[in-house]
């Protein structure tokens, strides 16, 4: 499960940049209402929250104790797949427009 985490902190770095890079050119918006208000507030501030949710999410894979309930690892997977697709969708976006 500890690669899970890594995984999912290295996804959500690269949709914090795929982000910025989609809304500084106009491509995308963000549909979190949450992340965009931080992004209104200014594009580092919401740079500055992701990656520090991506380096939380590298400290819990080195935990000494971390609970592996089947639970967890479900909603671990399951963001995982989640984050992949808008990663992917992320990806099109911005290909399809260089």
């Amino acid at each position: 499960m500890r690669g899970i985490y890594i995984y999912l902190g290295i996804l959500n770095a690269l949709d914090a940049l795929a982000t910025c890079l989609g809304l500084n050119a106009g491509l995308i918006e963000e549909a979190n209402p949450v992340m965009g208000g931080l992004y209104e507030k200014g594009p580092l501030l919401f740079l500055l929250v992701k990656i520090s949710f991506s380096a939380l999410l590298g400290c819990f894979a080195y935990m000494k104790y971390l609970p592996e309930t089947k639970l967890l690892k479900n909603l671990l997977l399951l963001s995982s797949f989640l984050y992949t697709a808008v990663c992917l969708l992320h990806l099109y976006w911005i290909a399809s427009h260089i």
